[in-house]
């Protein structure tokens, strides 16, 4: 055998390896990562009032319309290109941050009607959203290449290290008293640590320049007027509801809708991360062999279902137990938006997964195309249902979207890989449905305390889901475990 033979058979192989891997260390970062995600979501809700949480969170909201006249998929096109990136990735980090500051500009030029429109405070934290904005884009090309090398190692060391560190400065100037300013700083703290140190663990400099070639890939890639219109709808369908509440409703109402979407996102938020994380660059990798790409896809949206679906259903059936025991009464409130957002957050990592797999095969025009019709559906309903039912008329509308969305996705992805879909489905819906039951009786008939109640209802749930689970489909797992196994050695 040649050495180009053996490099060429060995090359599958060492793919599926560091995909592999990468996929697992993104996994138990990210299950680490949600732990401590959950302890400080408690501290900062126990100390901060909702009306400071709406204020950060439709400053975000307002720059985040703001900032998809940018949106040109840069990053997804940088991924996708396989071969002489260098100039390239000039081009990608000099639009990236030029483009950041232009809207730094204009977010500093604004102030007065945005503190006109909505308040002085908003005003000064839409200013500094852009100026982190500029930060992250300092940093944004390195991570993208670590990202498309598969270098999962590093950026999950560096992410977790920023996390803690953004987190513990976040709870500490809490407890000082410092209200919503301490959740501004741990995002400047980040921002910070993202635009050090993501070019130090990349290791290559990269300079500011712009080459012609580059430019029209780039322009082409979707091409970029798509992509201004499709991350400009995904905002609609992401965050319009979050615009509607904080500005017909009040900070105080969005302040209890933006944590119930943050709980109702912390089980499902790991796996989406797992996705965006995993699964497109490897995507990328496959994208010339429909094969290996089937296999991978119902890999990972096989894992993505037994995931989000039990924990999207546990959460609605313990929402209000476990509002009362973890942060307290004066967030039930959020409750039935909690258990309504839910329909969405379950859904999305399965439509991230369908949208990542488009983009990698270089057809990111369905995905956007299907995220305009998204959009259009949340415009027209949304602002009448946020009027007459507030903030749940909001969460029924999102989740509406994210159902059709899925539904639409999924035509087009039949004809780009092939899915066993019993196989991939059928074991966590029934065991989940059974789970549900079972959790649901245990509700009904048992009198027990608030705290013991919630205990007794999620063990039960998890008992008999990994139960059904084991029964219906515990070869097939254990099969499963051993490829994953034997492509990560």
């Amino acid at each position: 055998m040649t050495t180009e033979e053996a490099d060429g058979s060995s090359a599958p192989a060492d793919l599926a390896r560091r995909a592999v891997r990468g996929t697992a260390a993104i996994t138990l970062s990210s299950y680490a990562q949600l732990g401590i995600q959950v302890a400080v979501s408690i501290a900062l809700a126990r100390m901060l009032k909702p009306s400071d949480f709406g204020a950060v969170a439709l400053a975000g909201t307002i720059y985040s319309f703001l900032s998809k006249s940018k949106d040109w998929g840069l990053r997804q096109a940088l991924v996708h290109r396989q071969e002489d990136i260098q100039s390239y990735l000039a081009t990608h980090r000099t639009l990236n941050v030029g483009t950041s500051v232009i809207l730094l500009i204009i977010a500093g030029l604004g102030w007065w009607a945005a503190a006109r429109i909505w308040s002085p405070l908003v005003a000064a934290l839409l200013i500094i959203s852009a100026a982190l904005a500029v930060g992250r884009a300092l940093g944004e090309t390195h991570d993208a290449l670590l990202e498309k090398e598969l270098e999962y190692v590093r950026r999950i060391i560096l992410g977790f290290v920023i996390f803690l560190v953004s987190s513990t400065l976040s709870v500490l100037m809490a407890w000082q008293g410092y209200g919503l300013w301490s959740l501004v700083a741990g995002n400047v703290a980040g921002t910070i640590m993202f635009a050090v140190g993501t070019p130090l663990i990349c290791g290559q400099v990269i300079p500011f320049r712009i080459d012609r070639e580059a430019l029209r890939f780039f322009l082409g890639f979707g091409p970029w007027w798509r992509w201004v219109l499709a991350s400009t709808s995904t905002t609609v369908v992401f965050q319009f509801d979050d615009l509607l509440v904080g500005s017909m409703k009040g900070q105080s109402m969005l302040g209890f809708y933006e944590r119930a979407y943050s709980w109702a996102r912390i089980p499902t938020d790991r796996v989406a991360h797992l996705v965006t994380g995993a699964a497109f660059p490897t995507y990328a990798k496959l994208q010339a062999d429909r094969e290996r790409l089937s296999r991978t896809f119902e890999l990972l949206l096989s894992a993505v279902v037994r995931l989000s679906l039990p924990l999207g259903l546990l959460i609605v059936l313990v929402a209000r137990e476990g509002t009362l025991v973890v942060l307290g009464e004066k967030w039930l409130p959020m409750v039935p938006a909690l258990q309504l957002l839910c329909i969405y957050c379950l859904l999305r990592p399965v439509f991230d997964d369908c949208g990542a797999l488009l983009t990698a095969i270089g057809k990111p025009v369905i995905a956007n195309n299907v995220a305009m019709v998204r959009a259009a559906w949340v415009l027209l309903t949304c602002p009448a249902a946020v009027h007459f039912w507030g903030m749940n008329g909001a969460a029924v509308c999102v989740g509406i979207a994210m159902i059709l969305g899925v539904l639409l996705i999924y035509r087009s992805i039949l004809k780009v890989v092939s899915v066993n879909w019993r196989r991939t489905l059928l074991g966590p819906v029934v065991a989940t449905g059974g789970a549900g039951l079972a959790c649901w009786w245990v509700g009904e008939q048992w009198m027990l305390g608030t705290s013991l109640l919630l205990v007794v209802r999620a063990a039960t749930f998890t008992m008999v889901y990994l139960g059904v689970e084991g029964v219906m489909e515990g070869r097939y797992l254990l099969q499963t475990f051993r490829r994953v196994w034997e492509a990560a050695r």
